[in-house]
């Protein structure tokens, strides 16, 4: 018997304990709020996100929204082409379908503008390649969210154009300068199809075509009308140090990492047949045969035979050949990164150690470029500030080397040289593009007014049949001077 009392005591405790846990019932039963209220929203234009109360629900307009509480709700649609939000509220009744409509296009708030300005003034606008009519300074209002295209067109100018995105309710300005077309042409990739703005050299073919390396798009042919570009593989996006056409009108081009062939049509790639992938510089003698500045030095090829010649087989000193041209005589002159210049003819080597011969100058030994004008060799050398050389321009007269300076009144440093027909001396320079005639007399080109635009930092130049002028720079594109203007 008192082992059933102790049962029962044991088990009214449990049932105690476990009711303790337990909410008491009031006599009211709660029912949650059922979210069953839809919202068909829809907008001209549509592709809106849709926000309810500030979060978004994962549909765009048009499209309903389900599973929302009766009563007032915050709604905001959202377009990333559009600068302001559309908000407004609406009250939801149960078990109806709230249907909104939101026309955006009787908004002007919803378009963007543009103010089209030009310098000069009075040129065309067209938007889209479509006449608008009006001439700048104008503001067009009313354009749909979108890219367009703006192009100006003046006589006697140069159409420039832009491209850009407009917002709902943003306003732009455009502006261009328009390029006087009278004296002078840019080419840039926004105007034309060249492929880069960063030139290295430039060359005329029988044609009167010009070749153009770019420092890391390729090789281009510009006709007068129409680009080709030539990208097969072989350059990728290498730096084209320099271009030459032998006397059987093929192209060679040399780059930073090769040296490359084009016969026609076909391409052959030389480079395992130099010591050096980085090629520097290229000439041709009378004879025809292909001289070849390399990093780890120079090679001759006659057409069938590639001959190296260096330090440890030649009189050279430096292994770094960085400029070469044939001289008057038949003979080669070889300009070297550290040893000066060297003159070949055969088997006969002359060297002339200009850090030895003008040591009281400091004048250095690293040649950027060398060329022979008016019977005189000519040659620019740069100085090392951490090795205290300086830099000059030098000439050689008499067989005495000597400095020489342009009647200019700043300093123009070379990057490489070119006689015209006319015997003139052009200096493609950082500064600019010089011209100086037989008789010392000296201009420089480096201004807006010969579409020199940001950067006049000169690389090559060449003087066409038609007497235009056509010098690449590195980043400013190429600029033609057009004849009687310079």
């Amino acid at each position: 018997m008192r082992s059933k009392i102790r049962i029962l005591l044991i088990v009214i405790s449990i049932s105690m304990l476990v009711s303790c846990d337990k909410e008491v019932f009031t006599g009211v039963t709660e029912i949650p709020p059922i979210e069953s209220e839809k919202l068909y929203i829809s907008s001209n234009p549509k592709g809106f996100r849709i926000y309810v109360d500030d979060k978004y629900m994962g549909v765009i307009t048009p499209d309903t929204v389900k599973w929302l509480k009766s009563g007032v709700h915050k709604i905001s649609l959202r377009n990333d082409l559009y600068l302001h939000d559309t908000t407004f509220n609406v009250n939801l009744t149960e078990k109806v379908l709230t249907k909104v409509d939101i026309n955006l296009s009787n908004n002007p708030n919803f378009y963007g503008k543009i103010y089209c300005m030009s310098l000069p003034s009075g040129a065309t606008i067209f938007l889209n390649n479509v006449n608008t009519g009006f001439t700048t300074s104008k503001q067009i209002n009313g354009l749909v969210p979108g890219n367009y295209s703006v192009k100006f067109r003046k006589n006697l100018c140069r159409d420039d154009s832009v491209e850009f995105l407009i917002k709902g309710g943003q306003y732009l300005e455009v502006f261009r300068l328009l390029e006087d077309t009278t004296r002078s042409v840019n080419y840039r990739i926004h105007n034309s199809k060249i492929t880069s703005n960063s030139l290295t050299k430039i060359i005329l073919d029988k044609n009167n075509h010009k070749w153009i390396g770019t420092f890391n798009r390729g090789l281009v042919k510009y006709d007068g009308k129409n680009w080709t570009i030539y990208d097969n593989g072989f350059l990728g996006d290498a730096r084209i140090t320099d271009l030459l056409f032998d006397k059987r009108d093929r192209l060679w081009i040399a780059y930073s990492t090769g040296l490359v062939l084009l016969d026609g049509n076909s391409w052959l790639t030389l480079t395992n047949n130099l010591p050096s992938n980085v090629v520097n510089s290229l000439e041709q003698d009378n004879d025809g045969n292909i001289w070849i500045g390399t990093y780890e030095g120079l090679v001759k090829y006659d057409g069938a035979n590639f001959q190296v010649f260096n330090k440890s087989n030649s009189p050279l000193t430096d292994n770094n050949i960085q400029a070469l041209t044939q001289l008057k005589n038949g003979s080669i002159a070889i300009g070297t990164s550290r040893g000066g210049i060297f003159i070949k003819n055969n088997n006969s080597w002359v060297h002339h150690n200009i850090a030895e011969i003008l040591a009281e100058d400091k004048i250095a030994n690293n040649v950027i470029d060398i060329i022979e004008y008016n019977n005189v060799i000519w040659a620019y050398i740069l100085g090392d500030t951490f090795e205290g050389t300086r830099s000059s321009y030098l000439k050689y007269v008499n067989g005495v080397w000597e400095k020489y300076s342009l009647p200019l009144q700043f300093a123009v440093e070379p990057v490489s040289f070119y006689i015209d027909l006319s015997n003139n001396l052009w200096i493609a320079g950082k500064t600019g593009l010089v011209k100086v005639n037989s008789a010392n007399q000296a201009k420089i080109f480096n201004t807006q007014d010969y579409s020199f635009y940001g950067n006049y930092h000169c690389t090559s130049v060449v003087v066409d049949n038609g007497g235009d002028v056509y010098t690449t720079t590195l980043g400013g594109g190429l600029v033609k001077i057009k004849k009687g203007n310079y």
